[in-house]
């Protein structure tokens, strides 16, 4: 009976536990306790219940959610340092959550696979880190993580597998398994195991679209157009909103691109507005990736006129030469993906006439884009760029100089970066070069002191 009665105690334990850190959160301990269970293998299937229960909330309530404003280092604050460490125990929860998908029973295994895939889910509706320019947003890395463990080379995962399907009835789900996949393939010698969970998961993967659209990660925010009879009575709203200008004309384009996508809005000066929010003061706003975004949307057709096209190629180059660094990176991207959808724009790239910055014909004070004149100018801004003192933005305003690629840059991989990546991405790179000082300086006095110590003690 004793063996009986135990998992019953830890159960209502664990809800109790559970409980109290929700209703306290600034308690660790509490969390820490339902961990010491589930390391001790104490009723793991009680364990893992709890734990999606905790970080499902936590997640939706944002406690673990750090903003980070452009220009401006996250303070040191003793809420954002336990958020930090609530961030990192959630790391490390998920992938004991995982390793059950490899131990015990197949119940067990089955209810790990769930919790992984809510939490995700979870993650995709409430990020922890600001994704202001994706409607929709699939923690990779965790979802590859899930696809590893599916795909074991140590034990059959059909039941595993099956379980997965039912989330392929999502279409974020299934578009990213198929994107994910390939990198798992076994390069050479793959053993018999892991050959049938691969089938098995092939064999599940549909290659056509469902029948019903479903996202799993999409935000849970209510989206007023698909509720109206008559979404087109917002024009006007949307139109004044479009001219009050900063954030506000940001939101509304988000608005008016789905009336002309989806309900045929007819707006002749919409490029002219769009033309004129790129000044140098979009760079310093939080929402500078969602126009960047818009924008690429807005000018991905490849029938709209040269000279429009040109103009704002021109602007952004312009502008790339006192935007931050990782805003140029984008620049450079954009401008190349402009080219590629509009070949008649490679007369930028060899206009020698006008290769000078006296000689440039284009009229940057200009409002209205066709009238710029910017078709007969030529980026050498860009080249300009090419003696940039960081090597990635010297590398990426490079693009002129080479054959464009057969395919367009992927803006999504380089939209959420920021110069604190950048900076660690060349520390990595040339970590074995680096000069230290001879003599030993008492502290770390110049700007930004905290960032340095993560990579130098003083």
């Amino acid at each position: 009976m004793s063996q009986i009665e135990k998992p019953i105690k830890i159960s209502k334990q664990l809800r109790l536990r559970v409980q109290e850190f929700l209703m306290c959160r600034n308690e660790p301990d509490k969390l820490q306790e339902i961990v010491h269970y589930f390391d001790n293998g104490a009723d793991q299937l009680s364990c893992l219940l709890s734990l999606e229960l905790i970080f499902t909330n936590m997640l939706k309530d944002r406690d673990m959610f750090i903003e980070i404003i452009p220009l401006k280092p996250v303070e040191n604050t003793p809420e954002n340092q336990y958020k930090q460490w609530l961030k990192f125990m959630y790391g490390e929860i998920y992938a004991k959550i995982l390793s059950t998908m490899e131990n015990g029973s197949h119940k067990l295994q089955t209810q790990g696979l769930s919790t992984a895939m809510n939490l995700l889910s979870y993650e995709g509706k409430y990020p922890l880190e600001t994704k202001e320019f994706l409607d929709n947003y699939v923690p990779l890395s965790k979802l590859k993580s899930i696809l590893m463990k599916l795909l074991s080379n140590k034990q059959n995962n059909h039941h595993l597998i099956n379980k997965y399907t039912e989330y392929l009835l999502f279409d974020d789900i299934l578009f990213f398994t198929w994107k994910i996949l390939p990198s798992l393939t076994a390069k050479s010698n793959p053993n018999e195991i892991y050959i049938l969970n691969y089938l098995s998961l092939l064999e599940k993967l549909q290659v056509h679209q469902n029948v019903e659209t479903k996202i799993l990660c999409g935000e849970e925010n209510e989206k007023i157009m698909t509720h109206l009879e008559k979404p087109l009575l917002l024009t006007d709203f949307l139109m004044d909103s479009l001219d009050v200008g900063g954030p506000i004309s940001l939101l509304a384009l988000q608005g008016i691109f789905t009336m002309i996508q989806v309900h045929n809005l007819d707006y002749p000066n919409i490029f002219t507005k769009l033309y004129s929010m790129f000044e140098p003061e979009i760079f310093h706003t939080k929402y500078k990736a969602r126009l960047f975004y818009l924008s690429d949307l807005f000018l991905s057709s490849t029938h709209l006129p040269e000279n429009l096209v040109a103009a704002f190629a021109k602007r952004m180059a312009r502008l790339a030469l006192i935007a931050p660094s990782e805003d140029i990176i984008i620049i450079c991207h954009f401008i190349g993906n402009l080219i590629l959808r509009h070949p008649g724009m490679k007369c930028l790239l060899n206009n020698v006439e006008h290769d000078t910055a006296n000689t440039d014909p284009y009229i940057m004070e200009e409002r209205d884009p066709t009238k710029s004149n910017a078709i007969n100018s030529s980026l050498w801004e860009i080249k300009t760029l090419q003696n940039h003192v960081l090597p990635s933005v010297s590398t990426a305003a490079k693009f002129i100089n080479t054959p464009l690629p057969s395919v367009e840059w992927d803006l999504s991989k380089v939209l959420d970066k920021t110069g604190d990546d950048m900076f660690d991405k060349e520390v990595k790179k040339f970590s074995k070069l680096i000069v230290l000082q001879f003599e030993k300086p008492n502290g770390a006095s110049i700007g930004r002191g905290e960032r340095i110590l993560q990579f130098w003690e003083l």
